[in-house]
């Protein structure tokens, strides 16, 4: 009962960290810069790059060292170090741990960085913290799976949510989806002449191995997606879809329950399944993200 409801308008899984900015000012030694920045998870990360030509008027480059030092609030601290293997001020950098052969990317703007992006192996560490510089709504949460592994990290980001997920842990950065222009347009309905809202129904890796979906607990069959409402609005109406065939030659008849409320902004949509023979009924309630997500749903990572 798993697939009654299709995963459709895909948004890419990633691992990125923002942050909100605290600039420190450059090294007085002109062979060296330094990018200092505090995540929304409270740690520091201070990065700082030498030249390896000790040149007077500097600028990073490939070939350069780097140490990134990342301060947790404990005071404790997890140092990288390794050689800048290409990138600008501009693109960003990428940086190669000594001793492995995974790279990872800072972009920086302003003696500050603004993300890293992918794991850092040489300190097992990839740090689920995110901006909240632009106003973004981020919930966080856990997750049930055995399938995450280095090969569900991913540096990609969309105008609309920015997730981060590492150790079982899911950080997502909602944004305001613009127009159906820049948005999949897939994702929008309208349900009134000036109300619309824009749905997401879960996240996959860009190698397309993994989902990342919000789910019923014990495989009950229900789920919940990521609803943005432009107004408030209730909704109250059932729909019916009759004889529906599960692809193994199985048909039922599926009704959705929808009496709820959507609030202004990003919403939690749940949807409890009830099955009665052949009947299969999908229950729905609507909470703000601001509110804990419901004790009976859970994100779950599968392989497709």
């Amino acid at each position: 009962m798993k697939n009654f409801i299709k995963l459709i308008g895909i948004i890419a899984l990633i691992a990125v960290i923002g942050f909100t900015f605290a600039s420190c000012k450059p090294a007085a030694e002109p062979t060296e810069a330094t990018y200092k920045s505090v995540g929304s998870d409270g740690n520091t990360y201070e990065l700082v790059i030498k030249d390896s030509a000790a040149k007077a008027a500097y600028k990073p480059k490939a070939g350069d060292t780097y140490v990134l030092t990342i301060t947790f609030p404990d005071k404790t601290k997890k140092i990288s170090s390794g050689t800048v293997a290409g990138g600008s001020v501009d693109s960003g950098f990428t940086l190669k741990p000594t001793g492995s052969e995974t790279t990872f990317t800072v972009t920086v703007s302003n003696e500050k960085m603004t993300a890293i992006l992918g794991p850092i192996e040489d300190i097992n560490e990839t740090v689920a913290a995110v901006s909240t510089a632009d106003d973004r709504v981020v919930i966080t949460g856990t997750v049930n799976t055995d399938k995450l592994t280095k090969d569900a990290y991913f540096s990609y980001s969309s105008s609309v949510a920015i997730v981060t997920l590492s150790d079982k842990k899911v950080s997502i950065a909602l944004g305001t989806p613009t127009s159906k222009e820049t948005e999949p347009a897939t994702n929008w309905f309208k349900v009134a002449a000036s109300l619309n809202i824009f749905q997401i129904w879960g996240f996959t890796t860009q190698d397309q191995k993994y989902d990342l979906k919000g789910v019923e607990k014990n495989n009950a069959g229900g789920d919940f997606r990521l609803v943005w409402a432009d107004n408030k609005m209730t909704v109250s109406q059932t729909d019916k879809a009759l004889d529906w065939d599960d692809g193994n030659g199985n048909k039922y008849d599926i009704s959705w329950v929808n009496n709820f409320t959507l609030e202004k902004g990003w919403n939690y949509l749940y949807y409890a399944q009830t099955v009665s023979g052949k009947n299969v009924t999908f229950t729905g309630s609507a909470t703000p993200v601001t509110t804990p997500l419901s004790s009976n749903f859970e994100w779950k990572v599968v392989s497709n």
